[in-house]
Order: structure tokens, then C-alpha cells, then sequence
């Protein structure tokens, strides 16, 4: 499973888009020491809408944003191996109701599942308060 990770980060690093929910999402690997271990950035983006960016003070126009031009946020990610271990782990940040954790671990059962067809991936989630 490491290796899967270290490949699956590699492979996602461009654009990754879902057109049906209209978002994008790519890797930016800062760090990590050893295989499957690595931290970095999720640069999570929606599109598919139209809208107007005005400035908040004077309330002019900036600019029209078009269908195709993504709203990008970067959110930190880690995926951890503790040595000897079975299991792996992996942290997610959300911000303001955003979050791509479910596009980005349904992509990598989708691609893990289909290589590997004895194992599949297991989703937990902690709630945190």
C-alpha cells in the first residue's frame, strides 16, 4: 500500500476533474520520508459557474469570472506509514464547508481497485469537535 500511495500522489499531481460535481483537485508534494509517507498540498478548485468579483470596498467590477476559470484553494494533506504497520493514515483539512477528501479517496479506490483486485481500500473517518 505505500508504494500505491507514493504513486497515486505522483500520478495526481496535475489537474484532476469531475466534471459531474464540477470541481478540480491536484497533489503538491512538500515532504515526506519513506514510502507511502508524504504532506503537502491538495489545491482544490470548483468551476462551471458564472459570476461577477467586485471589490468589497468600492463595490466596482474586477472581473467576470467564466464558466471554465476554477476557484482554487490549497488545503494541507498527510498520508503516514508507521513502520511495520498494516495500516496507514491520512489527514485532510477542510475550510469553510470545503473539503475534497471524498473526490480524492473515491479516485484512489477507483485506481487502486482496479489494480489490485485481491485488496481494496477502507475508508474510516474520525470526527473531530
Amino acid at each position: 500500500m505505500p508504494a500505491y500511495v507514493t504513486r497515486f500522489i505522483s500520478e495526481c499531481s496535475e489537474a484532476t476533474e469531475d466534471f459531474e460535481r464540477e470541481r478540480s483537485w491536484h497533489f503538491e508534494h512538500k515532504a515526506g520520508s519513506g514510502e507511502g509517507n508524504s504532506k503537502g498540498y491538495i489545491h482544490y478548485g470548483t468551476f462551471g459557474f458564472e459570476s461577477h468579483l467586485v471589490d468589497s470596498k468600492t463595490k466596482k467590477p474586477n472581473y467576470k469570472r467564466k464558466t471554465t476559470d476554477s476557484e482554487v484553494v490549497p488545503l494541507y494533506y498527510e498520508f503516514w506509514h508507521p513502520p511495520k504497520a498494516n495500516r496507514m493514515f491520512a489527514v485532510f483539512q477542510s475550510f469553510q464547508g470545503r473539503s475534497c477528501v471524498n473526490l480524492v479517496m473515491e479516485k484512489m479506490q477507483e485506481l487502486f481497485e482496479a489494480r489490485v483486485q485481491t485488496h481494496n481500500i477502507h475508508q474510516t473517518t474520525a470526527a473531530t469537535r
